[in-house]
């Protein structure tokens, strides 16, 4: 499993709406800049692309968080493909960009008072389905994809459940279920998954024992 899990030794300060996991070693003085690219699938810059910017360990159960905070912002790029991230404290993030069936995700890793230029190449949306067993910890929780703004609330009663979550960039993901009754995440997996392609996990393959993301 550790060839999956990216690196949490640089979490990420100054990220005051995120829960206390996330104080860390980051620069506090939030000068780094990521000034990227989104390419089409012949390799041409996108206009128009919605990008998210979030911090490697961030899930929807820290939201709603402004897009303001220096670790979790949105933006559209311009007419020739470009967006520009600002005010970043040093750390690790994934950004997430998407337009209509298309999307990617990449994962980069910040120092403090740095400029990067990341290139990214939408491609065919890809899809999960999955069963697992829920008890009373995980009834009203959630699935969630760590550092990306996508979540699924399973049910409040019963068993076995079989989920699918669409329209999601493709590459490697980290999943968790969220306990709400214990304030935690309770079960973890990380999956692989293909553009314009269904991954199917069983209940067997989650992880009890969560760690959220490692350094690899």
């Amino acid at each position: 499993m550790k060839a999956f899990l990216l690196g949490t030794s640089l979490l990420l300060a100054g990220c005051s709406s995120m829960d206390t996991n996330l104080a860390g070693t980051g620069s506090q003085t939030g000068n780094t800049v990521v000034s990227g690219l989104v390419l089409d699938s012949r390799s041409n810059p996108e206009a128009g692309v919605l990008v998210r910017i979030r911090p490697l360990t961030w899930t929807d159960s820290l939201a709603p968080a402004p897009v303001t905070e220096p670790c979790i912002k949105d933006t559209v790029t311009d007419s020739e493909g470009r967006y520009r991230f600002d005010g970043l404290y040093a750390g690790s993030y994934r950004i997430e960009a998407r337009q209509g069936s298309l999307a990617s995700i990449l994962s980069i890793k910040l120092g403090p008072d740095s400029s990067v230029a990341p290139v990214s190449s939408l491609s065919k949306t890809a899809s999960l389905t999955g069963e697992i067993h829920i008890n009373d910890t995980t009834r009203s929780g959630r699935i969630e994809i760590y550092g990306v703004a996508r979540a699924l609330t399973l049910p409040g009663t019963g068993h076995e459940v079989h989920f699918r979550l669409d329209s999601l960039p493709p590459g490697v993901h980290i999943l968790r279920v969220w306990s709400p009754l214990l304030g935690r995440a309770t079960m973890e997996l990380p999956v692989a998954l293909f553009p314009d392609s269904t991954t199917a996990i069983s209940d067997e393959q989650w992880s009890r024992e969560p760690k959220g993301p490692e350094d690899d």
